[in-house]
């Protein structure tokens, strides 16, 4: 880290405008070049150009102190949480943010200076993640958390904070930064009273709020020993961050050689208290630039970062806009080629799946980085074909006396999409009730490559038998399950133990049985010629010997292993049919199957894995797989 003091930032500062030199100066005063009271169109900053006529209420042509006080205030009301200022917080709308522990507790002055905390269960100080928000450094809202990232922290036993900051509107750089400093401070200032980890703090974000935590991370320690407040005596090093779309400079010189382009992106203007974009080229304002920009901090000493884009790496034109490339992972792999150097971790992912980054955050936290108390074993590989890794992730619950039984998940998408990363909530929460729990990623070439898929998942039930004793779990009898073509798959794999045309060679270990002992199947098919006189399409694309071949039902036997079912009656992808279809061979052959009908659902959904599907599948695995197998039922429900 490089040393750079309050007084250096000070003097940086008096290079801008006079109205940014007081940070709480009214957006009129900072943009009002004639002094008159008021802003023209002209005078109005570029990067909120598009606001002026939203603004300008009475349309003469002139925004008031009036005027701009009144539009901060309507929109502070639509539907923001806290402090206003900001559009409305777009997070995950699929999922309500659970309400905080504790709400808009100051950390700071301002009254952007609030932030929420959601605590862990857990013994001891729980380590913290804290949240800053995205937003161009202009808008945002603490209440934009995904609820999603705040539930897979908290199941790990990691607490979360999301704090406000203020914004350029009012305070151009460095407030924000040194709010998040502040706010981390604060929280370390009190982390016996919230049960915190004071030396366990990482720091997450999108856009700015990557910024910020980056920043955080590599600037020198804002500690100040010797200060009458308190907070300000705390450290603001961090463990980590997780930086989501981040930049990892705001110099616009940097920005201009990395992507060939001249163009200031607009929320730069009043991040640095400009007026317009040709001041940038004021040599004044070079050491503010870099003083603002996370790279100019990075030293040897620095935390391991995880950067997560969602643009895709492509060619940027030269002379491109900057709105075209502000989200770009150039800026991520400019900044890990630094820390590779470095020796420092730093890993750079393309539209990654979320659980990686919490997998992340628990291995710099050093706790399990699974839901429950579990521990992931992620990317395990179990086969490789044509050099193409096969890999599954092992969730192992805490150790316990009994080694646990194992499940095996498999996932759905028509065989040709989907991931080991979606793993049916019941299965994870088994992984946390003495259950060792694996999902199978396959190989995605659809149909039509049968038997691949089936070799592929028989050759993974091989190689987790071959691998029980090392991760100390017990593979005598192992239960599979899965959605869709994941539960043709897991099917197969019930019905078809002793098919040696099916076993294949994926990974070897051929001296392992890949015969399971209960299947959980959620709708999914299991006889193709019956399929396909429902579904025409699928009857065209696809041959009499491919349906007879691919088809579960086709290769029952008695000794098969017991099948619990589960279906929506208005599936509109694989009809309802199928899985009576395989309640009545079952039955007429005296393999133990139960059919339960979800009335009202589809072709997935909640209802799959609610607290009642979840109570039936556990009571069957734990009696199939704890206890000796007995005598069941047949029985649609």
């Amino acid at each position: 880290m490089q040393r750079h003091g309050w007084i250096l930032i000070a003097v940086l500062l008096s290079v801008v405008t006079a109205s940014a030199q007081e940070e709480r100066s009214p957006f009129i005063r900072r943009h009002d070049r004639d002094g008159d009271g008021r802003l023209t169109r002209e005078e109005f900053p570029r990067w909120a150009s598009g606001m002026f006529d939203r603004i300008d209420a009475d349309r003469d042509g002139f925004v008031t102190s009036a005027e701009d006080r009144t539009f901060r205030a309507t929109r502070a009301t639509r539907g923001n949480r806290g402090n206003g200022r900001n559009r409305p917080p777009r997070g995950n709308l699929q999922v309500r943010l659970e309400a905080p522990d504790l709400t808009d507790l100051r950390y700071g002055p301002d009254e952007r200076n609030v932030l929420d905390l959601w605590l862990a269960e857990g013994e001891g100080p729980r380590p913290l993640v804290v949240y800053f928000h995205g937003g161009g450094f202009r808008s945002g809202d603490k209440a934009s958390l995904d609820p999603k990232l705040l539930r897979d922290l908290r199941t790990r036993g990691i607490s979360v904070a999301a704090a406000n900051y203020r914004l350029t509107d009012t305070a151009p750089f460095p407030a924000p930064m040194h709010d998040a400093a502040r706010a981390v401070q604060f929280l370390r200032r009190n982390a016996g009273k919230l049960a915190i980890d004071p030396g366990r703090i990482a720091a997450t974000g999108g856009s700015a709020g990557a910024g910020i935590s980056l920043w955080l991370a590599f600037h020198d320690d804002l500690a100040d020993p010797e200060s009458e407040d308190p907070v300000l005596r705390q450290s603001t090093r961090l463990t980590a961050v997780v930086a989501q779309n981040g930049q990892t400079s705001y110099d616009p010189r940097f920005i201009a050689e990395l992507f060939k382009s001249e163009d200031v992106e607009d929320a730069l203007l009043p991040f640095f208290g400009l007026r317009n974009a040709s001041e940038v080229s004021n040599p004044k304002l070079f050491p503010l630039f870099e003083e603002a920009s996370p790279l100019h901090h990075l030293t040897k000493d620095d935390v391991p970062v995880f950067l997560a884009y969602r643009q895709p790496d492509a060619p940027v034109p030269e002379g491109a806009r900057a709105a075209t490339f502000i989200h770009h992972p150039r800026f991520g792999y400019a900044l890990k080629e630094r820390m590779d150097a470095l020796e420092i971790p730093c890993v750079v992912r393309l539209r990654p799946d979320p659980e990686e980054a919490v997998s992340f955050l628990c291995r710099q936290f050093g706790v399990p980085d699974g839901p429950n108390g579990t521990t992931v074993h992620r990317d395990l590989e179990y086969g490789k074909v044509d050099g193409t890794s096969l890999r599954l992730d092992l969730y192992l619950p805490p150790r316990s006396a009994e080694k646990p039984r194992l499940l095996v998940w498999i996932h759905g998408g028509g065989w040709t999409k989907g991931s080991k990363a979606k793993i049916n909530p019941m299965f994870g929460r088994l992984a946390g009730e003495g259950y060792a729990t694996a999902s199978v990623d396959y190989r995605l070439t659809g149909l039509t490559s049968h038997p691949d898929q089936t070799h592929d998942v028989k050759g993974a039930i091989r190689w987790l038998r071959a691998n029980a004793d090392r991760f100390g779990y017990d593979a005598t009898r192992i239960g599979v399950g899965g959605g869709s073509a994941g539960g043709h798959l897991a099917l197969m794999l019930g019905m078809t133990a002793d098919v040696e045309e099916l076993e294949g060679d994926i990974g070897g270990n051929l001296d392992r049985s890949s015969r399971v002992q209960a299947v959980v199947d959620l709708f999914g098919p299991s006889e193709f010629k019956a399929f396909a006189r429902e579904n025409e399409r699928f009857g065209r694309r696809h041959s009499l010997e491919l349906k007879e071949a691919a088809s579960p039902l086709g290769y029952l036997t008695a000794d098969d292993a017991p099948v619990l079912i589960f279906h929506g009656d208005r599936d509109p992808v694989v009809p309802l049919s199928q899985s009576r279809l395989v309640l009545e061979r079952c039955r007429e052959i005296g393999v133990e199957a139960t059919l339960y009908v979800v009335e009202g659902a589809g072709h997935g959904g909640k209802q799959f894995s609610d607290n009642a599907r979840f109570a039936l599948v556990k009571a069957f695995l734990d009696r199939h797989l704890k206890a000796r197998a007995g005598t069941g039922s047949q029985d649609e429900e």
